[in-house]
Protein backbone atom coordinates (compact mmCIF):
# COMPACT_ATOMS: atom_id res chain seq x y z
CA UNK A 1 0.00 0.00 0.00
CA UNK A 2 1.41 3.15 -0.97
CA UNK A 3 1.25 6.36 0.56
CA UNK A 4 -2.74 7.48 1.26
CA UNK A 5 -3.10 10.48 -1.07
CA UNK A 6 -6.43 10.85 -0.34
CA UNK A 7 -8.44 14.23 1.10
CA UNK A 8 -9.29 14.07 4.87
CA UNK A 9 -11.56 16.32 6.76
CA UNK A 10 -8.60 18.80 7.93
CA UNK A 11 -7.43 19.65 4.20
CA UNK A 12 -10.88 20.70 3.49
CA UNK A 13 -10.09 24.67 3.45
CA UNK A 14 -7.22 24.34 1.68
CA UNK A 15 -8.37 22.01 -0.96
CA UNK A 16 -11.27 24.63 -1.68
CA UNK A 17 -8.52 27.16 -1.65
CA UNK A 18 -6.72 24.97 -4.47
CA UNK A 19 -9.79 25.03 -6.44
CA UNK A 20 -9.82 28.07 -6.44
CA UNK A 21 -6.41 28.52 -7.28
CA UNK A 22 -7.24 27.10 -10.76
CA UNK A 23 -10.42 29.97 -11.14
CA UNK A 24 -10.22 32.88 -12.72
CA UNK A 25 -14.03 33.55 -14.45
CA UNK A 26 -15.69 33.17 -11.01
CA UNK A 27 -15.38 36.65 -9.92
CA UNK A 28 -14.38 40.35 -11.29
CA UNK A 29 -10.96 40.33 -10.54
CA UNK A 30 -7.99 37.65 -11.09
CA UNK A 31 -8.66 35.22 -8.42
CA UNK A 32 -5.98 32.88 -9.35
CA UNK A 33 -3.45 35.19 -9.50
CA UNK A 34 -4.31 37.25 -6.49
CA UNK A 35 -4.65 33.20 -4.35
CA UNK A 36 -1.34 32.50 -6.17
CA UNK A 37 0.61 35.22 -4.58
CA UNK A 38 -0.38 34.44 -1.48
CA UNK A 39 0.23 30.73 -1.56
CA UNK A 40 3.60 31.99 -2.49
CA UNK A 41 4.21 33.55 1.10
CA UNK A 42 2.11 30.86 2.91
CA UNK A 43 4.33 27.65 1.73
CA UNK A 44 7.24 29.85 2.79
CA UNK A 45 6.35 30.61 5.96
CA UNK A 46 5.41 26.53 6.31
CA UNK A 47 8.29 25.38 5.02
CA UNK A 48 11.15 28.27 6.66
CA UNK A 49 14.80 27.38 6.66
CA UNK A 50 13.84 23.89 5.26
CA UNK A 51 13.08 25.37 2.04
CA UNK A 52 15.42 24.36 -0.22
CA UNK A 53 15.70 25.09 -4.62
CA UNK A 54 18.64 23.33 -6.44
CA UNK A 55 21.05 25.88 -8.21
CA UNK A 56 19.33 24.56 -11.46
CA UNK A 57 16.20 25.93 -10.40
CA UNK A 58 17.59 29.08 -9.42
CA UNK A 59 19.59 29.52 -12.92
CA UNK A 60 16.18 29.40 -14.89
CA UNK A 61 14.14 31.88 -12.45
CA UNK A 62 16.68 34.74 -12.58
CA UNK A 63 16.47 34.27 -16.37
CA UNK A 64 12.83 34.65 -16.23
CA UNK A 65 13.22 36.98 -13.59
CA UNK A 66 15.71 39.01 -16.34
CA UNK A 67 12.77 38.38 -19.20
CA UNK A 68 10.17 39.93 -17.37
CA UNK A 69 11.39 43.07 -15.61
CA UNK A 70 13.72 43.71 -18.74
CA UNK A 71 10.86 43.48 -21.62
CA UNK A 72 8.45 45.90 -18.60
CA UNK A 73 11.44 48.28 -18.31
CA UNK A 74 12.33 48.67 -21.82
CA UNK A 75 8.14 49.15 -22.66
CA UNK A 76 7.57 51.23 -19.74
CA UNK A 77 4.73 48.52 -18.46
CA UNK A 78 4.10 46.94 -15.92
CA UNK A 79 1.24 44.74 -16.94
CA UNK A 80 0.50 41.71 -14.42
CA UNK A 81 0.39 39.40 -16.92
CA UNK A 82 3.92 40.03 -18.59
CA UNK A 83 5.08 40.01 -14.52
CA UNK A 84 3.22 37.12 -13.88
CA UNK A 85 5.76 34.24 -14.02
CA UNK A 86 7.53 35.82 -11.47
CA UNK A 87 5.55 34.77 -8.86
CA UNK A 88 3.96 31.19 -10.75
CA UNK A 89 7.53 29.84 -11.05
CA UNK A 90 8.40 30.74 -7.18
CA UNK A 91 5.13 28.89 -6.22
CA UNK A 92 6.15 25.82 -8.25
CA UNK A 93 9.55 25.71 -6.64
CA UNK A 94 8.04 25.79 -3.31
CA UNK A 95 4.45 23.45 -3.83
CA UNK A 96 6.49 20.72 -5.20
CA UNK A 97 8.45 20.32 -1.94
CA UNK A 98 5.49 20.62 0.50
CA UNK A 99 4.50 17.02 0.92
CA UNK A 100 0.42 17.15 1.74
CA UNK A 101 0.41 19.52 -1.99
CA UNK A 102 -0.59 16.04 -3.53
CA UNK A 103 -3.33 15.42 -2.24
CA UNK A 104 -4.79 19.21 -2.28
CA UNK A 105 -3.73 19.34 -5.74
CA UNK A 106 -6.21 16.61 -6.45
CA UNK A 107 -8.65 17.56 -4.49
CA UNK A 108 -8.66 21.09 -5.78
CA UNK A 109 -8.80 19.40 -9.35
CA UNK A 110 -11.57 16.92 -8.40
CA UNK A 111 -13.53 19.78 -6.70
CA UNK A 112 -12.89 22.10 -9.95
CA UNK A 113 -13.41 19.26 -12.92
CA UNK A 114 -16.72 17.93 -10.86
CA UNK A 115 -18.32 21.70 -10.86
CA UNK A 116 -17.60 22.50 -13.84
CA UNK A 117 -19.46 19.05 -15.06
CA UNK A 118 -22.10 19.66 -13.08
CA UNK A 119 -22.36 23.14 -14.10
CA UNK A 120 -22.98 21.46 -18.08
CA UNK A 121 -24.98 19.37 -17.23
CA UNK A 122 -27.38 22.22 -15.92
CA UNK A 123 -26.95 24.36 -18.95
CA UNK A 124 -29.11 22.64 -20.59
CA UNK A 125 -31.73 23.89 -18.23
CA UNK A 126 -30.74 26.91 -17.16
CA UNK A 127 -28.69 27.72 -20.40
CA UNK A 128 -28.32 31.85 -18.48
CA UNK A 129 -26.30 29.98 -15.73
CA UNK A 130 -23.05 30.97 -17.32
CA UNK A 131 -19.02 28.86 -17.22
CA UNK A 132 -19.53 27.09 -19.89
CA UNK A 133 -19.27 27.27 -23.79
CA UNK A 134 -20.34 25.81 -26.88
CA UNK A 135 -19.69 24.73 -30.53
CA UNK A 136 -21.80 27.62 -31.78
CA UNK A 137 -18.46 28.30 -34.45
CA UNK A 138 -19.08 25.24 -35.84
CA UNK A 139 -22.85 25.65 -36.41
CA UNK A 140 -24.22 23.34 -33.61
CA UNK A 141 -24.70 26.23 -30.91
CA UNK A 142 -27.23 23.45 -28.90
CA UNK A 143 -24.42 21.52 -27.81
CA UNK A 144 -22.53 22.83 -25.01
CA UNK A 145 -19.13 22.57 -23.43
CA UNK A 146 -17.38 22.48 -19.80
CA UNK A 147 -15.12 25.40 -18.82
CA UNK A 148 -15.91 25.71 -15.29
CA UNK A 149 -14.23 28.77 -13.58
CA UNK A 150 -11.28 28.89 -16.33
CA UNK A 151 -11.37 31.43 -19.40
CA UNK A 152 -11.43 28.67 -22.14
CA UNK A 153 -12.55 24.85 -22.70
CA UNK A 154 -8.62 23.84 -23.39
CA UNK A 155 -7.41 24.82 -19.70
CA UNK A 156 -10.63 23.25 -18.32
CA UNK A 157 -9.57 20.38 -20.31
CA UNK A 158 -6.24 20.73 -18.78
CA UNK A 159 -7.63 20.48 -15.06
CA UNK A 160 -8.85 17.51 -16.73
CA UNK A 161 -5.27 16.41 -17.71
CA UNK A 162 -3.68 16.96 -14.36
CA UNK A 163 -6.14 15.06 -12.41
CA UNK A 164 -5.13 12.57 -14.67
CA UNK A 165 -2.17 12.31 -13.99
CA UNK A 166 -2.27 11.94 -10.61
CA UNK A 167 -4.98 9.53 -10.92
CA UNK A 168 -2.82 7.31 -12.79
CA UNK A 169 0.06 8.06 -10.00
CA UNK A 170 -2.32 6.77 -7.52
CA UNK A 171 -3.22 3.54 -8.72
CA UNK A 172 0.20 2.67 -9.54
CA UNK A 173 0.66 3.12 -5.69
CA UNK A 174 -2.60 0.85 -5.48
CA UNK A 175 -3.94 4.24 -3.43
CA UNK A 176 -7.46 4.24 -5.30
CA UNK A 177 -10.57 3.81 -3.74
CA UNK A 178 -14.20 3.30 -5.18
CA UNK A 179 -15.01 6.88 -4.91
CA UNK A 180 -11.44 7.78 -7.31
CA UNK A 181 -12.99 5.06 -9.58
CA UNK A 182 -16.56 6.93 -9.89
CA UNK A 183 -14.64 10.34 -10.40
CA UNK A 184 -12.19 8.82 -12.85
CA UNK A 185 -15.35 8.02 -15.12
CA UNK A 186 -16.74 11.52 -14.59
CA UNK A 187 -13.38 13.23 -15.80
CA UNK A 188 -13.47 10.61 -18.84
CA UNK A 189 -16.88 11.62 -19.58
CA UNK A 190 -15.86 15.67 -18.74
CA UNK A 191 -12.82 15.52 -21.25
CA UNK A 192 -14.76 13.82 -23.83
CA UNK A 193 -17.01 16.84 -23.64
CA UNK A 194 -14.56 19.35 -24.30
CA UNK A 195 -14.82 18.42 -28.05
CA UNK A 196 -11.16 20.16 -27.81
CA UNK A 197 -8.66 18.53 -30.29
CA UNK A 198 -5.81 19.74 -28.04
CA UNK A 199 -7.34 18.21 -24.98
CA UNK A 200 -8.16 14.85 -27.06
CA UNK A 201 -4.40 14.39 -28.56
CA UNK A 202 -3.08 15.35 -24.71
CA UNK A 203 -5.96 12.79 -23.42
CA UNK A 204 -5.08 9.51 -25.83
CA UNK A 205 -1.24 10.61 -25.41
CA UNK A 206 -2.27 9.82 -21.33
CA UNK A 207 -3.73 6.57 -22.57
CA UNK A 208 -1.27 5.35 -24.68
CA UNK A 209 0.81 4.76 -21.05
CA UNK A 210 -1.77 3.71 -19.26
CA UNK A 211 -5.33 2.38 -20.63
CA UNK A 212 -4.08 1.15 -24.16
CA UNK A 213 -7.34 -1.07 -23.54
CA UNK A 214 -9.29 2.05 -23.51
CA UNK A 215 -7.08 3.50 -26.56
CA UNK A 216 -8.60 0.58 -28.72
CA UNK A 217 -12.28 1.39 -27.69
CA UNK A 218 -12.13 4.69 -28.43
CA UNK A 219 -10.48 3.84 -31.88
CA UNK A 220 -13.24 1.18 -32.93
CA UNK A 221 -15.97 3.97 -31.51
CA UNK A 222 -15.08 6.62 -33.25
CA UNK A 223 -14.48 5.03 -36.52
CA UNK A 224 -17.96 3.96 -36.40
CA UNK A 225 -19.04 6.73 -35.68
CA UNK A 226 -17.58 8.77 -38.39
CA UNK A 227 -19.11 6.36 -40.85
CA UNK A 228 -22.35 6.55 -39.36
CA UNK A 229 -22.62 10.00 -38.79
CA UNK A 230 -20.39 11.56 -40.63
CA UNK A 231 -23.28 13.53 -42.65
CA UNK A 232 -24.73 14.36 -39.55
CA UNK A 233 -22.14 16.68 -38.36
CA UNK A 234 -19.93 14.52 -36.39
CA UNK A 235 -17.03 15.09 -39.22
CA UNK A 236 -17.80 18.93 -38.90
CA UNK A 237 -16.53 18.52 -35.47
CA UNK A 238 -13.52 16.25 -35.70
CA UNK A 239 -12.27 17.72 -38.94
CA UNK A 240 -13.13 21.38 -38.91
CA UNK A 241 -10.28 23.51 -40.56
CA UNK A 242 -12.09 27.05 -39.97
CA UNK A 243 -10.80 27.03 -36.08
CA UNK A 244 -6.97 26.11 -37.67
CA UNK A 245 -7.95 28.99 -40.74
CA UNK A 246 -8.46 31.31 -37.99
CA UNK A 247 -5.41 30.43 -35.86
CA UNK A 248 -3.13 31.80 -39.26
CA UNK A 249 -5.60 34.85 -39.86
CA UNK A 250 -5.44 35.82 -35.49
CA UNK A 251 -1.40 36.21 -36.59
CA UNK A 252 -2.09 38.94 -39.04
CA UNK A 253 -2.14 41.10 -35.61
CA UNK A 254 1.16 39.71 -33.50
CA UNK A 255 2.91 40.15 -37.60
CA UNK A 256 2.07 43.76 -37.73
CA UNK A 257 2.63 44.58 -33.87
CA UNK A 258 6.16 42.42 -34.06
CA UNK A 259 7.82 41.92 -37.22
CA UNK A 260 6.59 45.09 -38.87
CA UNK A 261 8.16 47.22 -36.40
CA UNK A 262 12.02 46.88 -37.58
CA UNK A 263 13.29 47.59 -33.88
CA UNK A 264 15.32 45.63 -32.93
CA UNK A 265 15.26 45.75 -29.03
CA UNK A 266 11.31 44.88 -29.92
CA UNK A 267 12.86 41.87 -31.52
CA UNK A 268 14.88 40.95 -28.72
CA UNK A 269 12.81 42.38 -25.81
CA UNK A 270 9.57 41.89 -26.65
CA UNK A 271 6.68 44.76 -26.37
CA UNK A 272 6.13 43.80 -23.04
CA UNK A 273 2.09 42.58 -22.99
CA UNK A 274 0.41 39.94 -24.91
CA UNK A 275 -2.33 42.44 -25.63
CA UNK A 276 -2.55 44.39 -29.23
CA UNK A 277 -2.92 47.65 -29.39
CA UNK A 278 -5.97 49.55 -31.17
CA UNK A 279 -4.29 50.71 -34.22
CA UNK A 280 -3.40 47.33 -34.82
CA UNK A 281 -6.45 45.98 -34.63
CA UNK A 282 -8.13 48.57 -36.64
CA UNK A 283 -5.78 46.86 -39.68
CA UNK A 284 -7.00 43.26 -38.65
CA UNK A 285 -10.22 41.08 -39.53
CA UNK A 286 -10.53 39.54 -36.11
CA UNK A 287 -10.94 43.14 -34.78
CA UNK A 288 -12.03 41.77 -31.15
CA UNK A 289 -9.52 39.46 -30.41
CA UNK A 290 -6.87 41.77 -28.77
CA UNK A 291 -4.80 38.87 -26.89
CA UNK A 292 -2.52 36.64 -28.53
CA UNK A 293 -3.56 32.85 -29.24
CA UNK A 294 -0.02 31.10 -30.48
CA UNK A 295 2.14 30.45 -27.28
CA UNK A 296 4.93 31.14 -29.49
CA UNK A 297 3.64 34.41 -30.71
CA UNK A 298 2.50 35.70 -27.57
CA UNK A 299 6.24 34.70 -26.14
CA UNK A 300 7.91 36.77 -28.65
CA UNK A 301 5.21 39.71 -28.87
CA UNK A 302 5.67 39.58 -25.04
CA UNK A 303 9.47 39.12 -24.10
CA UNK A 304 11.19 38.54 -27.55
CA UNK A 305 13.33 36.56 -28.53
CA UNK A 306 15.37 36.55 -25.07
CA UNK A 307 12.13 35.43 -23.56
CA UNK A 308 11.70 32.51 -26.08
CA UNK A 309 15.27 31.54 -25.72
CA UNK A 310 14.43 31.14 -22.06
CA UNK A 311 11.38 29.35 -22.60
CA UNK A 312 12.96 26.86 -25.09
CA UNK A 313 15.71 26.09 -22.94
CA UNK A 314 13.75 25.94 -19.45
CA UNK A 315 11.37 23.45 -21.27
CA UNK A 316 14.06 21.18 -22.48
CA UNK A 317 16.18 21.07 -19.19
CA UNK A 318 12.91 19.62 -17.79
CA UNK A 319 12.18 17.12 -20.54
CA UNK A 320 15.91 16.48 -20.46
CA UNK A 321 16.19 15.61 -17.02
CA UNK A 322 12.40 13.63 -17.19
CA UNK A 323 14.10 11.48 -19.10
CA UNK A 324 17.62 10.61 -17.52
CA UNK A 325 15.32 10.16 -14.94
CA UNK A 326 13.74 7.93 -16.90
CA UNK A 327 10.56 9.49 -16.39
CA UNK A 328 9.64 8.58 -20.08
CA UNK A 329 5.84 8.92 -19.93
CA UNK A 330 6.14 12.37 -17.75
CA UNK A 331 9.03 13.35 -20.21
CA UNK A 332 6.73 12.94 -23.42
CA UNK A 333 3.80 14.48 -21.68
CA UNK A 334 5.43 17.63 -20.97
CA UNK A 335 7.09 18.24 -24.42
CA UNK A 336 3.47 17.67 -25.80
CA UNK A 337 2.44 20.42 -23.52
CA UNK A 338 4.91 22.60 -24.04
CA UNK A 339 5.99 22.84 -27.24
CA UNK A 340 3.06 21.04 -29.17
CA UNK A 341 0.04 22.57 -27.67
CA UNK A 342 1.25 25.72 -27.26
CA UNK A 343 0.88 26.29 -30.90
CA UNK A 344 -3.21 25.70 -30.65
CA UNK A 345 -3.48 27.75 -28.00
CA UNK A 346 -0.95 29.23 -24.83
CA UNK A 347 -2.06 29.38 -21.20
CA UNK A 348 1.32 30.51 -20.12
CA UNK A 349 -0.89 33.27 -18.38
CA UNK A 350 -2.99 31.03 -16.06
CA UNK A 351 -2.25 29.19 -13.36
CA UNK A 352 -3.37 25.97 -15.05
CA UNK A 353 0.21 25.56 -17.06
CA UNK A 354 1.94 25.58 -13.57
CA UNK A 355 -0.04 23.33 -11.82
CA UNK A 356 0.60 21.00 -14.51
CA UNK A 357 4.20 21.37 -14.12
CA UNK A 358 3.68 21.05 -10.43
CA UNK A 359 1.92 17.85 -10.69
CA UNK A 360 4.14 16.19 -12.89
CA UNK A 361 7.28 17.38 -10.38
CA UNK A 362 4.91 15.85 -7.70
CA UNK A 363 4.58 12.58 -9.54
CA UNK A 364 8.47 12.34 -10.33
CA UNK A 365 9.36 12.77 -6.87
CA UNK A 366 7.18 9.78 -5.90
CA UNK A 367 8.37 7.84 -8.45
CA UNK A 368 12.29 8.24 -7.89
CA UNK A 369 12.82 4.19 -7.24
CA UNK A 370 10.69 3.32 -10.03
CA UNK A 371 10.64 3.45 -13.55
CA UNK A 372 7.67 5.54 -15.01
CA UNK A 373 7.14 3.31 -18.50
CA UNK A 374 4.13 1.86 -20.25
CA UNK A 375 1.35 -0.37 -18.38
CA UNK A 376 -0.77 -0.56 -20.07
CA UNK A 377 -3.47 -1.67 -17.78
Amino acid sequence: MGQNTNISKNYWGETIAVCLLSANTLFFFPLDKVLLIFFVFALVIARGEKMIVPINNWIIYILVLISCVVSSAINLTASVITLFPIPALAFVYFAVHYKDFFRLLYGGMTLHVVLGFLILIVSYIIPDIGWYGSLWTKGMPFIHTPMGFVSTVQVYGTLCIIWLILYYCKRRMNDVTRVDKLLYFIVTVAIIATCNRSTYLFYFLLLIFNDRRILLLYFIVVSIAIILLFNEGLGNVLFNIDTLESRSELLEGFNLSFWKTGNIYTYLFGRGTNILGEEVLNKVKWDYRSDIENGYAMLLHTYGFWGLGVFVFSALAFVVKLFLQRHWQLGIIVFYYFFISSYFTQEFVSTSFYLLIIAVCLVSNMNKKATYEFTGN
